[in-house]
Order: structure tokens, then sequence, then C-alpha cells
């Protein structure tokens, strides 16, 4: 086997249907490590997959870095955002295109110049992870996280989130503001509201009486500006990144969230909010053992698919199973 392991999934469902599924391939196990970016492709909503392709190749120690698409709902493009990580102090992120549901990619541009704006000039930048978002009125997003090196102690690394978005189908992107909060947030995920809201949900390491506690922001201008955060309702976990997606069915709209319920990156779990993440009355167990980061989508037929990963053994595995299965 190439990869010594896999971490930090990403989940497409392309406009004809077919699941894409992004992977960092890592030849050492390390952040900073060599690292390949690889996809597997499913035509049958998740029942085969094909063999792994290598979008990139690390060569002389390149350590490319969370792999993260948005799919133009109307143009049917897919657009892949990632990063080179040099030694964890400081990145380059780009993007590049699909327009044949992930069969071939072009088009490869930087677009790390975003982020000059950054009043703390942070030198460290990654998209993700998981996957971006295309609001109801066609406006693409991408979240991104910024810190400085990570030899720093954790609080004067000055995590932040901020995102980007496109208003032309991914021709060109703007930035969009940053979440305001005191404390350090990091890996983040997006969903848009029934309301036009949309919702950032922020790992952090912030602890009340010894329990880490989320952050959450709100935006009502495709994320150029965004609310005071608050704390995010659901039980404490373990301090990893976390999946998040919405389904509608028979006019209902069901969070989804993924996450290990621990001890540690341990026990894969899916809770379900029917009122916006105010409250999570169910939950089920998906995996039991080891298992860490995840992503959750939404596929045509209205079932779930989560994509996670393992490290004893090394492991992905796509699980697919509908809201009546979480219900239970």
């Amino acid at each position: 086997m190439r990869y010594t392991r896999y971490h930090v999934y990403g989940l497409a469902v392309a406009t004809d249907g077919t699941i894409l599924a992004f992977s960092e391939g890592r030849l050492k196990p390390g952040d900073a490590d060599p690292h390949d970016i690889i996809l597997k492709r499913s035509k049958d909503m998740g029942r085969t997959w094909s063999a792994t392709q290598i979008l990139l190749k690390s060569k002389h120690g390149t350590c490319y870095a969370n792999p993260t698409p948005v799919v133009d709902k109307k143009t049917g493009n897919i657009i892949l955002f990632y990063a080179n990580n040099h030694n964890n102090e400081y990145s380059d992120v780009y993007c590049m295109v699909s327009k044949d549901n992930g069969i071939t990619w072009r088009n490869r541009k930087k677009v790390t110049s975003l982020f000059d704006s950054d009043s703390l000039k942070r030198p460290f930048h990654l998209p993700g992870p998981g996957h971006g978002l295309t609001l109801s009125n066609g406006v693409l997003m991408m979240q991104i996280w910024h810190r400085y090196s990570i030899k720093l102690p954790l609080e004067e690394r000055r995590a932040g989130i901020s995102v980007i978005y496109s208003k032309d189908h991914g021709k060109t992107w703007m930035a969009g503001g940053f979440v305001p909060t005191p404390i350090s947030i990091g890996e983040s995920r997006l969903v848009e509201l029934p309301d036009g809201r949309v919702l950032i949900e922020c790992r952090s390491n912030y602890r009340i009486n010894g329990k880490i506690k989320r952050v959450i922001a709100y935006s009502r201008d495709y994320g150029v500006s965004w609310s005071q955060p608050t704390f995010n309702t659901i039980p404490p976990f373990t301090s990893v990144d976390a999946g998040l997606n919405i389904l509608n069915k028979q006019n209902k709209n069901y969070l989804l969230y993924s996450r290990p319920l621990g001890p540690g990156r341990r026990n894969l779990a899916i809770s379900i909010s029917e009122d916006n993440g105010f409250s999570w009355p169910y939950t089920r167990l998906v995996h039991q053992g080891s298992a860490g980061y995840s992503d959750v989508a939404v596929l045509p037929d209205q079932s779930i698919l989560v994509l996670y990963g393992g490290w004893s053994p090394v492991s992905v595995t796509a699980a697919r199973f509908d809201l009546a299965w979480i219900k239970q």
C-alpha cells in the first residue's frame, strides 16, 4: 500500500448523481509529511467505487492537504480547493475545476492572495475540511481557516475562520468576513438554513467545566459579515472536525451531524436536529472503534452517505443509510 494513513475527507455529489470521495493519501502519518490528494468515484450510490485516482502526487516531499470540493449546481462544475502545506509554517491555497463529474481536472489557480486582508497577517491557511456550499441564489462559498505557526503555544496561533465566495460560478473569488471571536477556532463546516441564513460550525479548544465547546455563527450576506458567535448545543465530544449537512424531506429540514463520540477518536455517530441545531434528539452509532474525521452527503434519493476513516487499522469507509435508520 502506498499510504500509511488516509485523513481529511471530502464528499461531493455531482449533478449527474456521481459521488466523489476525496482524501489526503499520507505517505507518512504527520500533518506536514508528504501527502497526495486522491479520489474515488461511485456511479451507483456508493455500492461500488472506482480505483483510486491520484489527483496531485507528492514530489520532493510536497504536502498537499485538505481537499475540499464545492459543486456548482447550475453549471455542474466541481471546484476542488486544497493547500500546499509548507512544514506547518505557511501555506498556499489553490483550486482546480472538473467539468466532467470528476474524470479530469484543469485550470489550477492560486487564491492565497485573497487572505491578504487578514488584519493579523496569518501565514497559514487551509480550506474546509469537508465540502463547500452552493447557496439557493447560486453563490458558491468555501470556508477557510487561518493561523500562525504550529510551533507556537496553542492560543498564540490565533486560529480563525473566514470564507471566500463567488458570484460568477467560480470564475473569480472574493474574500468574505472573519467570524468575530476572541477565542481560537479552527476547522469548520457550512450549511444554508431554510430561512436563508448560512450557519458556520467551528472546532475550538475552549473548555467549560473541562468540556470542549464548539462555536457557531450566522450570516445573511453570504459570509461578508457574521453574527457574534455562540456555543453549539451538541453535547461535547473529542476536539476534531465534524461533518455537517442538511436534508429536506417532505418539506421538513433535518440537520445531519457526524462526529466521534469518544473516548478519543472512536465510535463515530450521526445526530439529527429538526430545529436548525437547537436540539439533537436522535443519535445513532455508525461505527464502533477507531474513527476520527468524517463528511456527510445527501444523495439524490435522499439517502445519507457518511465518509470516515480509521487509523487502527488504516481504512476509509462509506456508510449509507436513510433518515428512518437514524431515528430508530
